[in-house]
């Protein structure tokens, strides 16, 4: 009955497609993208504690120590015609309305990782190592240099970070996306020397799987496949350094991972993390609890957010300074934040994160945004930085995916062109006693 409505208009717009302006668009369905509770839900099929439980495979999970686990990493995979015949009746609860429509309730569903990998299996690791059993737990020392080095580097985490980095003291109240600003990027820093170098490789087996499949870069330098092994070895080294009662549902979903990559691209692609942004943003739009469906629909219009006519190559500048620094040749206008078409440039005095890389892998630290008196050419005034070395080399040379630690800034500013920016980066200064600093571009804005 929940689904009803939603099933007979959709099949009403698969059928007929969309009308809009004596225009008819065509509709397919692209994917699903659920958590667990409700992926199971709306399939009809047992939920992530049952021991048939995977939706991508046909293992049977284990009881043990208070939780049903899944240790196999290969076992037969499920299709959309077994689910559709029901060939596995313990995987099945009921029959879902959704095989109403004409497509596959198996790889239209894939696995969404802000759950099952930010909220589910780098939370798991986090709450093991500060509350864990003793032979895996931190001692209080370490959870507190960890934590205040998070605290530290919070004016190094860009305004692209919703979140700054918190002491491990909040992790009960951390986000989904303070748990990826961990995984993706502070984890590989913070937690060097003071994890048990067992621990710690194996973290990084997940942190490396996982920045590989979310970057359709690193896809094609390394491959899915790839990321899929590392994720595989991840699972069997969890097994002996935390025991079998940490393969849970959402650390077995790993293994299945970069098989949705592979069907869907890069794991943004298919994440829940844009739909939750804008489901707190539509929170705000209702006023009553009277039709609030209705309320949003128009509060949406109100605001234009169906105006898809945008310059992909409009300049928009703001902040508007004459403070310097500035070249001794030329004249310019100097600004604090310049938005380019889909990137955003800042030069802020109060943060320590306005770091880019060049095309050819040199990282710059900019201290002013420059554009000239007639508007021709836009360009960054800053220094680079001349020595770079990896900064881990387990799984694989973190330089290969331009991961460095830097050092030596040149003493020079230098103009650098706005066409020579490959994409913004974190800057994470070392904890160790000298000059250097891990630099890492961001994924998600690789040019």
């Amino acid at each position: 009955m929940f689904l009803d409505n939603f099933v007979s208009d959709l099949k009403v717009l698969l059928k007929d497609g969309f009308k809009y302006n004596n225009k008819t668009y065509s509709i397919k369905i692209h994917s699903f993208v659920c958590d667990a509770p409700a992926r199971a839900f709306i399939k009809c099929i047992k939920t992530h504690t049952g021991y048939y439980a995977c939706e991508k495979c046909t293992q049977c999970g284990e009881y043990f120590n208070g939780r049903v686990i899944m240790r196999s990493v290969s076992c037969p995979k499920r299709n959309d015609l077994q689910f559709q015949l029901h060939i596995d009746e313990d995987h099945h609860l009921g029959v879902s309305p959704l095989l109403d429509l004409s497509f596959g309730l198996v790889s239209c569903f894939p696995i969404d990782y802000m759950h099952a990998v930010c909220l589910g299996v780098m939370r798991k690791l986090l709450n093991t190592w500060t509350c864990g059993k003793l032979s895996v737990r931190l001692p209080a020392k370490s959870v507190s240099t960890i934590s205040q080095y998070m605290v530290n580097i919070r004016k190094c985490i860009p305004f692209e970070f919703s979140r700054k980095s918190r002491s491990l003291s909040d992790l009960a109240r951390w986000k989904a996306t303070e748990f990826r600003l961990f995984l993706l990027y502070l984890g590989p820093i913070v937690l060097k020397n003071v994890l048990p170098i067992s621990i710690y490789e194996n973290f990084m087996l997940l942190h490396c799987g996982i920045i590989i499949l979310c970057s359709k870069t690193h896809i094609s330098l390394l491959g899915y496949e790839f990321a899929g092994e590392l994720l595989n070895k991840f699972i069997k080294h969890c097994e002996i350094i935390y025991g079998k009662e940490f393969l849970v549902y959402n650390v077995h979903l790993l293994c299945h991972l970069s098989d949705d990559v592979a069907k869907y691209g890069p794991l943004d692609e298919f994440s829940s993390f844009p739909f939750e942004n804008y489901l707190g943003q539509m929170k705000h739009l209702v006023r009553s609890y009277h039709k609030p469906l209705q309320q949003i629909y128009k509060r949406l219009m109100e605001m234009g957010n169906f105006d898809f006519n945008v310059s992909e190559n409009k300049i928009d500048t703001s902040l508007e300074h004459n403070m310097g620094p500035t070249p001794c040749h030329g004249k310019y206008k100097q600004f604090q934040k310049l938005k380019y078409g889909n990137s955003s440039f800042s030069t802020y005095s109060h943060s320590e994160a306005n770091c880019y890389f060049l095309k050819g892998n040199v990282v710059i630290r900019v201290y002013n945004i420059l554009v000239e008196q007639d508007n021709s050419n836009i360009f960054l005034y800053g220094k680079q930085f001349s020595n770079y070395s990896s900064l881990y080399t387990y799984p694989f040379d973190s330089n290969l995916i331009n991961i460095s630690v830097v050092s030596l800034l040149s003493s020079d500013l230098n103009l650098y062109s706005i066409s020579d920016i490959s994409c913004k980066c974190i800057l994470i200064p070392l904890n160790s006693g000298t000059a250097k600093w891990a630099s890492l571009p961001l994924i998600h804005k690789i040019i």
